[in-house]
């Protein structure tokens, strides 16, 4: 929920949590997704040299056999790319993003990927697709970024509530 909100104390502290329960219990699962979150947190604070890094430990979660969550660190991955205006990697990665939500039948965040690449593209079909699935869902966190209203900043954090 922090990575939607682009609440960075949040999933920073997720980082970390992670990570000490990962390597105190000997989940390495754990350990991967908390390289992950930090990376992210990483970006998200200005570092946009870290991107192939936050890729990198996107992929590391996967390779230990976890498949459950692909297509929410692709999107956190697409959008982390968008907002440092590397707009033909986020395109990429929504795409495939996209491709794997197709092959598994998930659909909770195929709004937000249309909406990536949508505007990575420039593609007005993308983003009308996007809206449409934002509304259908009843998304409103999605939605609002859709309409006209001014973005919030990604470094400030979700108001509480």
């Amino acid at each position: 929920m922090g990575m939607q909100e682009y609440d960075v104390p949040a999933v920073e502290a997720a980082a970390l949590r992670c990570r000490r329960i990962g390597a105190a219990d000997g989940l390495p699962h754990f350990v991967t997704v908390g390289a992950f979150l930090a990376e992210w947190v990483a970006v998200h604070s200005g570092d946009h040299s870290r991107l192939a890094a936050m890729r990198a430990a996107a992929d590391d979660i996967y390779r230990l056999g976890l498949r459950a969550t692909r297509t929410i660190t692709l999107c956190a991955t697409a959008e982390a790319y968008l907002s440092a205006g590397q707009t033909a990697a986020a395109a990429a990665v929504a795409q495939e993003a996209l491709a794997v939500a197709d092959r598994v039948g998930e659909r909770v965040l195929a709004a937000e990927l249309y909406r990536i690449r949508g505007l990575a593209t420039g593609d007005p079909a993308a983003l009308e697709t996007g809206a449409r699935l934002a509304a259908e869902q009843g998304n409103a966190l999605v939605g609002a970024r859709f309409t006209d209203r001014p973005p919030r900043d990604l470094h400030e954090p979700s108001a509480p509530g």
